[in-house]
Formats: C-alpha cells, structure tokens, sequence
C-alpha cells in the first residue's frame, strides 16, 4: 500500500467512527456520570498512546495494528466529546456560558495545533517513541482535573 493511501486510511479509521458513538454518547452523557465517563476516556487514550510507544520501541507495530489502535481512540473521542459539553453548563453560570464553551472550543483546538507542533519537535530530538510516550503522559496531565468529585 503506498504511503499516501495509509495516510487516507489512517485518517478514515480516525474519523470514521467519531460519528455513530457520538450518538450513543450523548445518551450516555444524559444518563450517566459525565465526569466518569470522561475519565475512563482519557484513560483509554492514555493506554492507547503507551501501547503505541511500546510498539514502536520493540519493533513491534504493524499496520494492522495502528489501524485498531486508532479505531479505538476514535471511539474514546466520539464518546468522550458529548459528555465534555454537557459537563459546561453544570460548572459555569448561565451568563458565562457563552464564554464558557468558547474557551473550551479555542482551547480543544489550540491542542490539535500545537500537539503535532510540538511531537514534531520531539520526533525530530527523541524519536517516535518517545513522542507518544510524551502524548501518555499529557493524558496523565489532563484527567488530573477529573480525578476529584465535580458536582
């Protein structure tokens, strides 16, 4: 398969499942406890980034697998995204919810832009594994305001 064409792919098993969970989710996010939820996402996400570092330190990643891998983050970030929106409202009063989400939108893609910025950089000095250990422990980093009770 040339590189091109795995690009494609890769981009397609990101995306593809992002939109029939998030159906199910926000369900979920009704229903259930947002912040859990939240929570076991971004474990989920972590997980995924240190497989994909072990992987690539042992020689061991395939296709195949970077395939199911990224599949399963999809679903993660399908599911994840309704309760973080639902999650605002109940943090925010009403007069600040208008900034509130517009914060949180700038700050969601700010992250899309600076995260291959920065892996980049990381790549470039470290290596790729080393690039997604350092996306394992930003996950780390950001579940630490999901760790305590939010009402």
């Amino acid at each position: 398969m040339k590189s091109h064409a795995r690009i494609f792919h890769y981009s397609s098993a990101r995306c593809a499942l992002f939109g029939p969970p998030t159906i199910i989710a926000g369900v979920l996010a009704d229903r259930s406890d947002r912040v859990w939820t939240i929570r076991i996402t971004q474990w989920i996400g972590c997980a995924q980034a240190c497989l994909l570092a072990i992987l690539v330190v042992t020689d061991a990643m395939t296709i195949e697998i970077l395939f199911a891998l990224v599949l399963m983050l999809g679903i993660a970030s399908g599911v994840a995204r309704p309760s973080r929106l639902a999650l605002i409202p109940t943090l925010v009063d009403r007069e600040s919810l208008a900034s509130a989400l517009a914060i949180n939108s700038v700050v969601f893609n700010l992250a899309r832009f600076i995260g291959p910025a920065l892996a980049g950089i990381v790549i470039a000095d470290f290596g790729i594994a080393a690039a997604f250990a350092a996306n394992a422990v930003s996950y780390i980093g950001t579940s630490a305001p999901f760790s305590g009770n939010v009402s």
